[in-house]
Formats: structure tokens, sequence, C-alpha cells
């Protein structure tokens, strides 16, 4: 029976595996992809890194990064489709090729862990799918340097006003829900009725939350043509208070940003060693009281007027001295303009939002072993003490122990209070880096 991730996590030494993968455009007018993964791995120098992170000033959606790798072009594999020893003779072009990154454990038995091909967030080798959409550079070193960008580039390249909306009073006009409008988008063809973003997004990856607020705001032919689809997915999620992201198995996420209630992940460090998940911390890197994500005061315009009755806003009442989050910090002003919400579901969101953002919480980022199934929104907790005592602080090997002058300089004082106490303590996952070449995972969470 092949091993498990956890199992993996908890060795002193794993074998690991990393595998990059590409699929190209067929040169037959289809528009299609090859059906195969075509594996290029042994041309790859520097892996590069894998990340997603919360946008801090626009809650409504995770930024995914690009991926930047160096590969050996001592063929010329990597030039044009016109060079005979390229990878891309016969095909297209190697503009939106697309492109695969895999990283796991290996068992004893050499099986991967977890494995390859599978389609659960939390249960398949894949870390990234992207897309080339930027120059191959070419270097005198035989090098080719690869920028693979975020599938949200593919969605940006989409004008939003393919996505068909009635105008008032026609058949259909006021019945159109965010969750709908996406619907619409994840199945939007060209003129010929073929599909445009399924090519890139097959359609069981496109998840999307059931909304019901419709949208009258976009009774108009023409309120999509400032859009493109990615902006457009953007100010839907804002509109209906979810989130909107890339997947790392290439897949689209339309979804409220609540975690579950179940642990998905123990962190462990010293003093612990969980007897599931193992001891993965390396390093608590930073650790700190989060005010930016703090708001006490939530306004939102969902009317085109200008007028006081075109806001709804919810506040803290607060007096000097008192035990608020507003005399303590100041009044933090969370301010969102969004006319395709209707007064109800604007007043919604802004209490929702109040309730969420008026506490004070803790933003950490960890660096762990490499752990291959994390991801967005994960639930989970801590176990992390450091401890202190007359003779040794752990994680700061290098001070002597009484190995200064007097025999005491290099030791802590016992009454000093820890630096970290993560005990027990819960967070959800709102960043994520992977760094492929060094095969180490960063981890930034939030208190919940």
């Amino acid at each position: 029976m092949p091993e498990t991730v956890y199992q993996n996590l908890q060795k002193p030494v794993a074998r690991v595996f990393r595998r990059f993968s590409i699929k190209r455009r067929l040169d037959n007018s289809t528009g299609e992809y090859e059906s195969a993964w075509f594996d290029i791995s042994d041309d790859v120098k520097k892996w590069g890194k894998i990340g997603w992170s919360l946008d801090e000033k626009q809650y409504a959606f995770f930024q995914q990064g690009n991926v930047n790798m160096i590969a050996v072009n001592d063929r010329g594999q990597f030039n044009a489709e016109g060079n005979a020893g390229s990878y891309w003779s016969g095909y297209l072009t190697r503009y939106k090729t697309l492109a695969r990154i895999e990283a796991g454990f290996l068992d004893e038995d050499g099986v991967e862990v977890p494995p390859a091909g599978a389609t659960g967030e939390a249960s398949t080798s894949s870390q990234f799918i992207g897309v080339i959409t930027e120059p191959i550079e070419l270097t005198d070193d035989n090098e080719a340097v690869i920028s693979i960008k975020s599938l949200t580039s593919v969605l940006e390249d989409v004008p939003a006003n393919l996505l068909a909306v009635a105008s008032a009073g026609a058949a259909g006009a006021g019945q159109l829900t965010a969750s709908g409008l996406m619907t619409r988008m994840q199945n939007v063809t060209d003129s010929s009725s073929n599909f445009i973003l399924r090519k890139f997004i097959t359609s069981t990856l496109w998840n999307i939350e059931a909304t019901t607020n419709t949208l009258s705001a976009l009774d108009t032919t023409t309120a999509l043509d400032s859009y493109n689809c990615w902006t457009l997915a953007k100010k839907l999620a804002e509109a209906s208070n979810k989130a909107v992201w890339i997947t790392k198995i290439g897949g689209l996420n339309f979804k409220a940003q609540t975690p579950t209630t179940t642990v998905e992940f123990l962190f462990s460090g010293n003093p612990y060693n969980n007897s599931t998940y193992g001891h993965t911390i390396k390093t608590i890197r930073s650790m700190e009281e989060d005010y930016d994500y703090l708001y006490n005061r939530v306004r939102i315009k969902f009317g085109t007027a200008d007028t006081s009755t075109a806001w709804k806003e919810k506040k803290e009442t607060w007096v000097v001295g008192d035990s608020t989050t507003s005399w303590k910090y100041g009044v933090k002003t969370l301010e969102i303009q969004n006319t395709w919400m209707d007064s109800l579901t604007a007043d919604n969101i802004a209490s929702t939002l109040y309730v969420s953002l008026n506490k004070l919480t803790e933003k950490v980022t960890v660096d762990c072993k490499f752990i291959p199934t994390l991801n967005l929104l994960n639930y989970c907790q801590i176990d992390y003490d450091v401890i202190s005592n007359d003779s040794v602080r752990w994680d700061f090997f290098l001070w002597a122990n009484g190995g200064g002058a007097s025999g005491i300089e290099a030791n802590w004082d016992s009454s000093a209070s820890p630096i970290y106490d993560f005990v027990s303590k819960f967070f959800k996952i709102i960043g994520l880096e992977h760094n492929i070449e060094q095969m180490e995972t960063s981890v930034t969470m939030r208190s919940v």
C-alpha cells in the first residue's frame, strides 16, 4: 500500500520528485491542445516558486503569482516553432502553451505521493497549471528563461461583453445573478459556438457557488463593455461577498472565504512532534497583529446618485476611553463602490463584513517542509512553543551555552516571556508559496 504524504513528512529525509510538462496547441485549425502532457523535466535548471496571496486592498480575490523557470536550450528545443529542433516544431506556436508543475514524495517503492492525475486539490501532485504568454528569452549560455503566467491572464484576454446581457424590458432582463453570469463565463463561445475558456479551464474545474440576488444594474447591452472576464469575476465576487481565484489544478473557484471548522492540517514545531502530521515547522518567519485587516466601519456605495441614500454603512459606537477597537486603534474604514448591489444586498454585505473584520487578528508566516496538499482557506492548527529556561532557547542553536566571559552571557533568563506561544491556536491559510527549487513551503495564516 502506498505511503501517505503525512508518513513522508515524518521522515527525517524524504525522497521527492518534480515534473514540468507542457501541452502544445495543434496546428490544425481546431484550436485544440494535444491530448497528453509532454514531460520536459530533464531540461529544467531552476524551478522557481509558486505562490498565492490574498489581495489586502481588494478583499474579494486571491492573486496567483507567475512562475519563472530556467531551462537548458542546448539543442534549440525552446526555439520558435520554425526551428526543426524545437519542441514546438509542427505545432501552432509557443504562445499560450499550457504548462504544469507537479511535485511530491516518492515512497519506498518509488510510488508518487500524492498521485499524479488526481483532480482533487488536496489529493494531487499538481501544484500549478498556467500558460506561457510571454516571450521565451534565449541566452548565449544556451538557456531559456520561461515565464509562466497564471490562468487569470487567459480570462483577461476575453472581453466580458461576449457574455450576452439582455437590455431592460427584454426577455431575461433582470434575472441574472452573479453565479449565473459566472456560469455564462464558463460556457462563453465564439461566433462559431466553440468554447473559449473551457479550452484552458476544463468545464469540471469551475467551482461556482450559487448566489440568489439578481443584478438589475446589468439590464443594458453595454453594461460589460469596459470589463474583461477576470475584472468581471472580481466585480461579481465583490458584489456577492465571495472570493475568486485560480486553483493549483488549473480550476477556478468562485466561493465564500469561510474556512471549514475541521482541522485540515496541524503545523507543529518545538517541542511538539504530532504523531499524524510530524514536525513540519522549520521556523516562524514573522508574527504580527494584523492592523491592516481591522475595519470597524464599512461603507458600501450601491446607488449611482451622489447622495447619502446611495450608501449603506455599518460602524461601531464608541466614546473616548472605552474598550472598542475604534478607540484602541482608531476608526478604520473599508469603502466599497459597487453599483451592481441592490440596497438589501449592500446592507447584508456591510453587516457581514463589519462583524468579520471588526476584530484584531494575528497573521503568521511559517517556513516548513514541503507540504504538497495545502490549499488556500485550509483550517489549520499550530502547536509551537519557544521554551525559555536557564540553558537553552530553541532555534538559537548558534548561541553558546555558558561560553561568555562570565559563563552566562549567552544564556536566556528563565523569567523571559516566550517569543512565540502557539498552542492549539487556529488559523486559515491566506497565502502559500512553494519553493520548488528547495522543496520548501511558506504559509501565511490569519487567526480565526
